[in-house]
């Protein structure tokens, strides 16, 4: 029996890739969303009445219209089917992997608009993951491609990396990992790597990693995240076989 246990859970344990620019710090949080307390205030935020729940080793995130539904509730993100979950009081660089899977829509016209946002920071650096492929972007609201302050209107969007053939799939589990140093940004998901080196990048983070929905909400199975350590000596090389 003891050998069959091993066998089962070996079977179900998550292998992510391995970073490909940087060597692992000290980890800086770790939730595998096994226990309530992995969700605690200082370290997760629920933005726009996004509701949640600690359940069979992994955090359902709803959004409101789905949480309400029959409650009667009115509020400002009531009818809003939009989940945000932030992790915070992070450092400026760092590794983040985690494991989620999108729920599939039940209204038609929602799993139209489908799509998943991860941000690093507030709508700063932004792989958006939708039904139609997934663009890696900078996006900022306060300035230019230059780094000027604009004035209001259109966010400035800087297109980094993108992939038309790489598509948000509901209800199957991603395995998602994320780094971030300087002037540069690698996250590998689906089994594409997406690459951005730009000036904006060391500028636009914020201490927060953000994962966002467009739907029914999500569930996330496991988060790990360490500070970034020195670079890797293969990635140069990496680099250029990203990039060619």
């Amino acid at each position: 029996m003891p050998h069959l246990f091993i066998l089962f859970t070996t079977l179900f344990t998550t292998i992510f890739a391995e970073p490909l620019m940087l060597h692992k710090g000290a980890v800086i949080l770790d939730k595998s969303f096994d226990k309530a307390s992995d969700v605690d205030k200082d370290t997760v935020k629920f933005n726009k009445e996004t509701q949640h729940k600690v359940q069979n080793g992994q955090l359902h995130a709803t959004p409101p219209i789905i949480a309400y539904a029959g409650l009667n509730k009115s509020t400002k993100w009531a009818k809003s089917a939009f989940t945000r979950v932030n992790f915070t009081g992070l450092p400026q660089d760092y590794i983040c992997q985690f494991r989620w899977q999108y729920k599939a829509p039940t209204d038609p016209k929602v799993a139209a608009k489908s799509k998943v946002y991860l941000d690093l920071g507030h709508r700063c650096l932004r792989l958006a993951f939708t039904a139609e492929g997934t663009t890696l972007l900078i996006e900022n609201h306060l300035v230019d491609s230059d780094g000027k302050l604009k004035a209001a209107g259109k966010p400035t969007s800087i297109v980094l990396d993108s992939d038309p053939l790489v598509k948000l799939v509901a209800d199957k589990w991603y395995d998602v990992v994320t780094e971030v140093k300087g002037d540069e940004l690698v996250i590998q998901i689906a089994g594409k790597t997406f690459y951005g080196r730009h000036p904006m990048i060391k500028k636009e983070r914020a201490n927060s990693f953000h994962i966002d929905a467009y739907g029914d909400g999500y569930l996330l199975d496991s988060l790990k995240i360490w500070q970034s350590g020195a670079i890797l000596d293969t990635w140069p090389g990496t680099r250029s076989t990203i990039t060619n």
